[in-house]
């Protein structure tokens, strides 16, 4: 039954998605830079400006291969288990702005203040198909993929610290 308070197939244009939006942009800004972040700790570690481009890992994948990297690269350093769980954190948050981003907004609610995201496709069996969220929930996720990026920014800060190029 169709509820009074739910407007289905919202308009991009509508006041009322105002917040949604402007915390969508700042989720993708976000992600943007997490990954741009993702690819610069790639070149550094391989002395190759062009690795990242070349070797774009999914957000699952790159915990166990961005720790393996670093320990090739550097041995078994205090930062390898750090990058590690950077990375495994982005995980949940990649998954919502992958669904956010794919996803059909198809039941806004007034009342609840909260957007109805369709998965467009079902890539994991068990997950929802659809997943409710609030403009702060999404506010959440680019807070969060900002905090990694500062994070990783900072482990690799380090290890360009301890190991000058001409030594990684």
């Amino acid at each position: 039954m169709l509820k009074s308070a739910v407007h289905y197939f919202p308009e991009a244009d509508d006041p009322a998605i105002a917040p949604f939006a402007r915390a969508f942009v700042r989720m993708m800004f976000a992600h943007a830079e997490l990954e741009a972040r993702i690819r610069a700790l790639q070149d550094a570690l391989t002395d190759d400006p062009t690795y990242g481009e070349k070797n774009s890992w999914s957000a699952r994948d790159r915990p166990k291969r961005m720790r393996r990297l670093v320990v090739k690269k550097c041995g078994l350093i205090l930062e390898a288990d750090d990058i590690r769980d950077c990375l495994r954190r982005a995980i949940p948050l990649c998954d919502d702005r992958n669904h956010l981003t794919h996803g059909q907004w198809w039941a806004f609610d007034r009342n609840a203040g909260t957007i109805t995201v369709r998965r467009g496709r079902r890539f994991w069996k068990n997950k929802d198909q659809h997943k409710i969220f609030s403009a702060d929930d999404i506010e959440h996720v680019a807070s969060a993929l900002s905090d990694i990026e500062i994070d990783l920014y900072k482990h690799q800060a380090a290890i360009e610290a301890q190991f000058p190029n001409d030594n990684l």
